[in-house]
Parts: structure tokens; sequence; C-alpha cells
């Protein structure tokens, strides 16, 4: 099948250009007998897991089997509040749902797709409250029932939605002890890619990279760029999985230029008519025009001769800079000024939802 491109120069062009790429599809059937729910049984039985939180497992854990989504510790109280009772999803499950109703044109959803955590029954609260050699023995207990499951799935496509990469720059491994498995590491910096995957049983399924909900969820209120756009990337890499299910390839520069954006936030330009903002880190060309390579030289940025992330974001520093010292008046004139997202129809993901969920029925 062709690939679809993805890409946009407009913050509001986003939405519609995601909406182009998602698919309508439910998938394979959901797996009936729910085999590869056995080995967290046995891991629930085995850690003394609550009857709530075995139920929360049994419900999220069930749907077809050609996708499995990962998360990290959907909710730290999921051992204490069902999900049975009107669907009293957790925050992190909420906006997952919508996300998938979204990439998959309202086919598919946290009830018919298998969401298992990367760490089951190991939430931070408990975690904490176990000596060094208790934890270390417990984690390795829940990695390797998550391998079983894997093994027992088989699944197409998977997506990890959580930030853990394998370093512990963050500090996040002080109660954990053990390194998470590399086929359940993923980052904001890879979220968007597909990769082949091969299990550590041998199956090979193409795997998605995210990140977890709540890192757009929690994004600081003075940052609104960053807010929409790593809630856009999160959709997309759900779009990447729902057309990876169907042989299909996300294509263009848009993933990456959402990825930057959510990162680091719009990318400053500098041109004839002054500094503008653009949220455009690279373009399809991805090539310097001879004219932006003697500005660079002007400025002391000799040694870059691509542009690149590195460049961006040491131009972007060098822009502000330059706009604080109010240097832009003498380029010609002001940069184009951000736009308003919070709260406006055209930029707010949130207020969109409920028009393309209407239109998925």
């Amino acid at each position: 099948m062709d690939p679809i491109s993805f890409d946009f120069v407009e913050l509001e062009e986003i939405l519609p250009a995601l909406q182009r790429c998602a698919v309508h599809t439910r998938g394979s059937p959901a797996v009936r007998a729910n085999h590869h729910l056995a080995p967290l049984r046995e891991l629930a039985k085995g850690l003394g897991a609550s009857e709530c939180a075995r139920q929360n497992m049994e419900y999220l854990g069930r749907g077809s089997g050609d996708l499995a989504i990962f998360l990290m510790e959907p909710s730290d109280i999921e051992a204490d509040v069902s999900y049975h009772a009107g669907d009293n999803y957790c925050e992190t499950v909420k906006l997952l749902d919508q996300s998938l109703r979204f990439a998959f044109r309202g086919q598919r959803n946290v009830k018919n797709t298998i969401v298992l955590d990367v760490r089951p029954f190991r939430s931070k609260r408990i975690c904490i409250s176990e000596d060094r050699e208790k934890r270390k023995a417990n984690n390795a207990e829940a990695y390797e029932a998550i391998k079983e499951a894997l093994a027992r799935l088989r699944p197409k496509v998977v997506v990890v939605c959580q930030c853990d990469d394998g370093t512990d720059e963050d500090g996040i491994r002080q109660y954990i002890e053990n390194e998470m498995p590399e086929y359940l590491c993923s980052s904001v910096s890879a979220s968007g890619q597909a990769a082949s995957l091969q299990l550590p049983d041998g199956h090979k399924c193409i795997k998605v990279s995210s990140f977890h909900p709540m890192y757009f969820a929690r994004t600081e209120e003075g940052s609104p760029v960053q807010r929409v756009t790593r809630e856009y990337l999160f959709d997309a890499s759900l779009v990447v999985a729902a057309n990876a299910l169907v042989g299909r390839r996300v294509s263009g520069v848009g993933i990456a230029n959402l990825r930057e954006c959510a990162l680091h936030g719009p990318a400053w330009h500098a041109g004839p008519e002054g500094v503008t903002i653009s949220y455009q880190w690279i373009s399809a060309k991805d090539i310097n025009p001879d004219a932006l390579i003697r500005l660079l030289k002007q400025l002391g940025i000799s040694f870059l001769s691509k542009v690149s992330t590195g460049y961006y974001q040491e131009f972007s520093k060098l822009c502000q800079a330059n706009i604080v010292a109010g240097t832009e008046q003498s380029a010609g004139q002001a940069p184009r000024p951000l736009p308003k997202h919070n709260g406006t129809k055209s930029c707010s993901r949130a207020e969109g939802r409920f028009s393309r969920e209407a239109g998925c029925a």
C-alpha cells in the first residue's frame, strides 16, 4: 500500500492533516480465550494484588489481538478504584480512549483494544513500600509475566506509551531497581517512530514509540504551543500504529516537526522581513539555501553546514536573545506574534474532538 503523507505549515493545519491519515478499521476479532492474560493472573495471585486491581487488568487487557498498547502505571489508585462502574476511567485511560477513537475513526477504544501495564501490579506506591531486595524480585516477576503475555498474544503492532528510555536521567529508577526491557522502552524524542521489533520469543512485530498521556496533560499553562503539539503528537503515534495495522506507512516531515515543537516549542526563523515564528523545524527539502548559510556565518554560526535540530535549537536561542534586546527592529520588522491557542476553536484539540467524533459514528 502506498504511504500517506502527513505535513503541515500552520498550527491550524495539524488536526485536519491528522484526520486525513486516520484509519477506519477495527482490526482483527477480539481474542476470545484471553489466554495471554493467564501469566498476569498468576502474577496477581503471587503478588497478592487486590481484587480491584485484578479486575482492572482484565478489563483493559481484553480486545483485538493485533494491537497491544503499553502504559506505565495507568493509575496510582487502580488497586482501589474499579474501571467497571460506569466506565470510571482514570485520566490517563480517558485520554488514551479519546486518541484511539480519533486514530481509528471511532472503530477502536479501550474496550476493544488490549491495554497492558509495562510493570503490572507494581505501582510507585507499592514499590516504595517494599525493601530493595523484595522490590527487585517482584519487579522481575512483573517483567517476566509481560514477556510471557506477549509471547502468547503475538501482536502485529505494539505501541509503548511511557517515557522510560532505559536511562536514569530523571531519577525515575530510584524505586524500581530493575532495568526496563528494551522492547518496553520509549521516550518523547522517539515518539511517532515505527520500527521492526523482535520480541524475546522470536516473534516479529512493529513497535511504535510514544509517551505517557500525562506528559501532555500536565504541560505548564504558560506553554500553550507545546501543550497542543504534545497532544497532537500523542494522537499521531496512534495514527502511525493504525496505518501500520493496514500495511501503510505515514510519510512526510509532519511528525518530526510535531516532535520538535512538543519538545522545544516553535522554531524561530530569520529572513529578509525579520525573525518569525514557525512550526516547521525541518522542511521536505532539508537543505540550506546559500543566503541562509551566509546569514549564519554573519551571526557566528559558521560551523553548521545543514539544517538540523541542533541548528534550530541554537538559532532559536540566539533569535530570542536578539528579540529581548530589541534588535529585531534592525532587521526591518517585528516577528509574527504567537497565535493564541488556549480556548480557540481552531487550535484547541479538545474542542475539535466533538466534531470529529460525531463524524465517526
